[in-house]
């Protein structure tokens, strides 16, 4: 079951009471000596949004979504997490990881490669013996493989996202949830 160390209030997410106790966390909390904690707010932000596969960033490629989640919520692109936070980006993915979840990160890598490499095959590259290097009937058996990878890459997501969705449906105690909490 996956972790709830974010809650999602107003669009934005929060940590939790329960995980601000966690010594990383807390120790980004108490770096933090802004009035209404907004330095913590926004690297946990980033955290959530660079690592969580339930945010809304988290179909984009990695150096992609990086890149755009340090300009939008720590409002520089060329933002660097320092050891504090590489800790505590490294103690999310324990916490997050799960079975499912490092299946479809590694299947997803694996696609963001391939999609690469047809972004980038250069038909027209020879060997020193004047051999073609990449054959246009190699890349065109691979593209069609890539359409049952990819089917089998959408079965996974589905089954992670139905066990995210479990998880956000067990409440802590399973206590009957009261109106302003559906």
């Amino acid at each position: 079951m996956l972790s709830n160390i974010f809650e999602i209030r107003d669009e934005t997410p929060v940590i939790t009471t329960e995980s601000i106790n966690i010594p990383i966390f807390k120790k980004i909390w108490e770096r933090d000596k802004t009035k209404n904690k907004t330095k913590a707010a926004q690297i946990y932000a980033y955290i959530y949004h660079c690592y969580d596969p339930r945010s809304v960033y988290s179909n984009l490629q990695r150096d992609v979504r990086l890149d755009i989640v340090a300009e939008e919520y720590m409002g520089d692109v060329n933002y660097k997490p320092d050891e504090l936070v590489l800790n505590a980006i490294e103690k999310y993915k324990q916490l997050i990881s799960t079975p499912e979840i490092r299946a479809m990160q590694a299947a997803t890598i694996m696609v963001d490669k391939l999609s690469n490499f047809f972004r980038t095959v250069d038909f027209s590259e020879k060997d020193d013996k004047g051999q073609y290097v990449n054959k246009t009937t190699d890349a065109v058996r691979n593209l069609k493989d890539l359409g049952n990878v990819m089917k089998s890459l959408e079965e996974l997501r589905k089954q992670v996202e139905k066990g995210l969705a479990q998880s956000k449906s067990n409440n802590r105690g399973n206590q009957e949830l009261n109106m302003f909490d559906k």
